[in-house]
């Protein structure tokens, strides 16, 4: 390509090459006609810089000649655009580092002085037995156990929430279903209950070793607490591959409740749906959270003394 067809392209476009070097295009040009590609500035005709996608659009070659036709792009609104958002996601992400921060500061003081309380309270206690007869102090104990509690939960929901790059296991459903098994074994035995695991030894899962335990740790605890009185306790749980998926469904046939009715507030921070004194509401709000950070999903339906199945999806492992 001469020097006077790259003259004549920069005259007929409205715009010079001075911020880059025309010798250097002129080289690719003839290396890469059929394929040329370059994001590139120019100076057009009122001194501002533009930035212009340069490219081939069509190529012919006859012999030793070689011809081509060059296209410039005007994509200055384009990439204003991507430093907008480039700026706005360096923005958010220093937010985020600072929200964490202060997450981790505020956890780790009231811990600290939450301790210092109970620790007082218990000394009181010991000491002066007789005040614990007093219903306010009942209620000043009672109120700091509270807080103790909650302070513990928001503490673990900001661990998780900390370590968004949990490592990438492939984990043998089966055997973790398994292990799980075996841990619960002693309180399925003790209310007559029963876990059915049809799951093959073939199907694997990606994801965090720590969460899928915690995930189905929680789920076992929920079927076993939240049980039937009229009848004895029954899990099922299967899992089929579907395409770079793995669904499982964990059912049970206890108490149940009506999903429906609460579809919006299931999986949300310190929602109860029984009226157990245990239920405290962070269980599934932990456990989605743990399943979006492994890049999959948890879903739930149950209607009362109908039981509950969980629906979740697992990136596939194989």
């Amino acid at each position: 390509m001469p020097e006077e067809t790259w003259k004549s392209f920069c005259d007929e476009t409205g715009l010079n090459d001075r911020p880059f070097n025309a010798t250097n295009v002129l080289r690719e040009l003839t290396i890469n006609a059929p394929q040329y590609l370059r994001e590139c500035a120019f100076i057009n005709n009122r001194n501002e810089a533009v930035s212009t996608l340069l490219g081939t659009s069509r190529y012919f070659k006859s012999g030793h000649n070689e011809r081509f036709f060059l296209v410039a792009t005007d994509i200055s609104k384009q990439k204003l655009a991507e430093k907008e958002l480039n700026d706005i996601l360096n923005i958010t992400r220093s937010q985020n580092e600072r929200l964490l921060s202060f997450a981790q500061i505020v956890s780790h003081n009231l811990r600290s002085h939450t301790s210092n309380l109970l620790l007082l309270l218990n000394l009181i206690k010991d000491q002066e037995p007789e005040i614990y007869d007093s219903q306010y102090f009942k209620m000043i104990d009672n109120a700091t156990q509270g807080l103790d509690t909650t302070i513990k939960d928001l503490s673990q929901i900001a661990a998780i929430n900390n370590d968004p790059t949990q490592p990438d296991d492939i984990i043998c459903l089966l055997d973790a279903l398994h292990k799980l098994h075996e841990q619960f074994r002693g309180s399925i035995v003790n209310i007559e209950g029963n876990i059915k695991i049809l799951v093959d030894n073939s199907i694997h899962v990606l994801g965090s070793q720590a969460f899928v335990d915690s995930v189905f740790t929680n789920l076992f605890s929920n079927s076993i607490k939240y049980r039937s009185d009229s009848r004895p306790l029954s899990i099922t749980i299967d899992a089929v591959e579907k395409a770079n998926k793995v669904q499982v469904q964990f059912r049970d046939n206890g108490t149940g409740f009506d999903s429906k009715a609460v579809s919006s507030k299931v999986f949300k921070l310190y929602q109860t749906f029984h009226k157990s004194k245990d239920s405290r509401g962070i269980g599934l709000f932990i456990t989605k959270n743990q399943m979006e950070q492994m890049g999959g999903s948890i879903d739930v339906e149950s209607k009362p003394d109908d039981g509950a199945t969980f629906t979740l999806i697992f990136r596939r492992g194989n």
